[in-house]
């Protein structure tokens, strides 16, 4: 047998099932991050203005990166916890 034959075979193994994305985690880490960039930018006089405005843009994407993904995940749980928190920030609400 070939070594690309077999690479093959090992590939079509049962994959097993990705955990959700727990939406609290997310929000948390994401929070944590954000808060990281806000101290980066709040520093009176730093040494190099270029470096510390670099890594706040950085910092700043990740948070917002996962922020978008909390609410992705809050939007595609089944969990019922979730859903009414879902329900509870909804704009249709009256």
């Amino acid at each position: 047998m070939k070594f690309g034959a077999m690479a093959r075979k090992t590939n079509r193994s049962k994959k097993t099932p990705k955990a959700s994305p727990n939406p609290v985690a997310l929000f948390n880490h994401a929070s944590t991050v954000y808060g990281a960039d806000r101290e980066l930018r709040d520093i009176k006089q730093p040494v190099n203005v270029t470096a510390v405005a670099a890594g706040s843009m950085i910092l700043n994407a990740f948070a917002c990166e996962l922020f978008l993904k909390c609410v992705l995940a809050l939007e595609n749980t089944p969990d019922p916890a979730i859903a009414q928190s879902r329900d509870a920030i909804s704009p249709d609400q009256p």
